[in-house]
């Protein structure tokens, strides 16, 4: 398994197929808000530390909830270097992926 580091957070390189989520991606600003009525304070905690870590980090953009449900919720976002995508993030429960082009 290879790793790529990203500001500080790990993320599993993925090179794949699923890559073409870059070309299906579609930035809604999707925040907590959008699904839940009133997340609990560690989902909230979750999401700022996240958020803020986007928010801190050049080569992230678009970042967003990608969907929820009653327990958990996942993160997605654009990995951009020089204005031209390079991968699809993809932040679970449980792993951080970084999809990329297959070679």
């Amino acid at each position: 398994m290879k790793t790529i580091t990203i500001n500080g957070r790990e993320f599993e390189a993925i090179h794949s197929d699923n890559y073409c989520n870059v070309y299906n991606f579609h930035y809604e600003g999707k925040t907590l808000n959008k699904f839940y009525k009133k997340s609990s304070k560690v989902k909230q905690e979750i999401y700022e530390d996240w958020h803020k870590w986007a928010s801190e980090t050049d080569e992230v953009e678009y970042f967003q909830v990608r969907g929820a449900n009653g327990f958990t919720f996942t993160l997605e976002a654009l990995y951009v270097k020089n204005n031209q995508v390079l991968g699809y993030i993809l932040i679970t429960k449980s792993h951080n992926y970084l999809y990329l082009p297959k070679i």
